[in-house]
């Protein structure tokens, strides 16, 4: 989608907070070594640039209805949804708390995934970014790692402590792009499950794909009360991997694993969901008390 899918108002509101994304991400990478120097620099960062009227304005955006609706909604979900709010989250506890050097290290990464977001979702936002963005450059497990391992996660409908397992280190990207395309997907199942986790931790494991060493299996799971998983049982009689069809949500919108679904079909050339679904390229489990859900991921070749 283009700037112009949206409104002028809700144009100037997208550009002035990637300029403001900008700026944030030169401090922290400049300074997210040194939390001492850090914290007041953000301190003033956040009266400079009026963030709490800036992430209201976010929380009002909607996007034009002249264009694919379904392709604005999901990008628009992200756009709110993705990084920014666990970044905010952590910017509101400058005024109440001390930030770990782990935090900063964090904020670090969820402003450039945002950053990352909106180059390749919103034509006309950056163009020499996203240039960049294309050209190729290997991105490793390593990077998904570093920047999930052992990090408290927020949303709008709860918080979470992220145990992460990678079983695989190599390339799962070429470009920025196809790294930013993965992150949609994460970010959308680690959200997904921290709405629904009945004990505030989620799980995240990276291993080789079995037979298929050209593919590695991401899984993402939670621990689920017997009533969710009723309830499931209940709305899905034919399994509820249904669910990355869209649609079903107990106080969200219904959009983050279609997005998902979406996304992984686009990585590996599917026409449909359905296809997706019966081939096995994505799904969701109960196992036990846990709710799991999986995805396959392509290596890049050596």
């Amino acid at each position: 989608m283009t700037l112009s899918d949206f409104s002028s108002q809700e144009q100037q509101t997208l550009l002035e907070l990637y300029s403001t994304l900008l700026a944030l991400f030169a401090i922290l990478r400049e300074h997210r070594h040194a939390t001492a120097d850090v914290l007041p620099l953000l301190s003033a960062f956040t009266h400079e640039h009026q963030w709490p009227d800036l992430l209201q304005r976010m929380r009002e955006l909607q996007g034009s209805v002249t264009g694919d609706s379904t392709r604005i909604n999901q990008i628009v979900h992200d756009l709110k949804g993705g990084s920014l709010f666990a970044l905010s989250a952590y910017l509101q506890f400058l005024e109440l708390t001390t930030l770990s050097q782990h935090d900063v290290e964090r904020m670090f990464y969820l402003a450039r995934d945002q950053l990352k977001l909106m180059r390749g979702s919103i034509e006309g936002i950056d163009d020499e970014g996203y240039m960049r963005d294309r050209q190729q450059q290997l991105h490793s497990t390593e990077l998904v790692v570093e920047k999930w391992s052992n990090s408290l996660h927020y949303t709008q409908r709860g918080k979470a402590q992220i145990v992460f397992d990678a079983a695989f280190k190599g390339n799962i990207s070429e470009r920025c792009l196809e790294f930013a395309a993965l992150d949609r997907v994460i970010y959308n199942l680690i959200n997904n499950a921290i709405a629904h986790c009945a004990d505030a931790v989620v799980y995240v494991v990276i291993l080789p794909l079995g037979d298929h060493p050209e593919h590695l299996r991401f899984l993402i799971y939670n621990r689920i009360h017997e009533d969710q998983r009723a309830t499931l049982i209940t709305r899905f009689p034919d399994g509820p991997s249904q669910l990355f069809y869209g649609g079903f949500t107990t106080g969200g919108q219904g959009l983050g694993m279609r997005i998902c679904a979406d996304v992984i079909c686009s990585a590996y050339g599917l026409a449909t969901v359905e296809q997706g679904l019966q081939e096995g390229h994505f799904g969701v489990a109960l196992h036990d008390d846990f709710f799991v859900t999986w995805f396959h991921w392509p290596i890049v070749a050596d």
